[in-house]
């Protein structure tokens, strides 16, 4: 049974053929896997760094912990993927990535909303949700901005490694 759980909630797509979405169970996965051909654990690793160094304004603000290539915690400050009618939320989004040849694990760890300190619970969505399973209308663009802030950033990081060009080349 905890075999079955387990592949139940892993989602492993090639290229981001499948996304992370956020529901009344919470995340539709406990964490994904972004599968590559023929690169090596320590090229995947140096080019999420490099991602990281491209993309945030400050990225050793950014970095919470690293360890040389096997494995990259960041902290993501985001003020525009839940919005409202109301406008958009600030969230601070902790992700983890972990490294092996031609793979890396993509774990959301958590995301704070920076408001008032509120903890968007990634594995219960019910409070979002009616008992009858429909959304709470005042609710309604927290679960596909949960989503989208989780997949914004992963379609970032694919298409950065996938096209970034090779050193030698200009």
């Amino acid at each position: 049974m905890f075999t079955i759980f387990i592949l139940a909630n892993t989602i492993c797509y090639s290229q981001i053929d499948s996304l992370f979405s956020y529901n009344i169970n919470g995340l539709s996965s406990v964490y994904g896997v972004m599968d590559y051909t023929d690169v090596p654990q320590s090229t995947l690793y140096n080019k999420t760094i490099n991602w990281v160094k491209n993309t945030f304004k400050n990225p050793d603000k950014v970095i919470k912990m690293t360890i040389e290539n096997k494995s990259i915690r960041i902290q993501i400050y985001d003020d525009g993927s839940i919005c409202g009618k109301h406008g958009c939320a600030k969230e601070l989004y902790t992700v983890q990535f972990e490294f092996r040849k031609d793979k890396i694990k993509i774990t959301p760890i958590e995301i704070i909303g920076t408001y008032d300190n509120y903890i968007i619970d990634l594995n219960n969505g019910e409070l979002y949700y009616k008992s009858n399973g429909n959304i709470r209308p005042f609710f309604s663009h927290v679960p596909k901005g949960i989503g989208k802030l989780i997949n914004d950033y992963n379609i970032s990081l694919n298409n950065f490694i996938t096209s970034e060009k090779d050193e030698n080349e200009w």
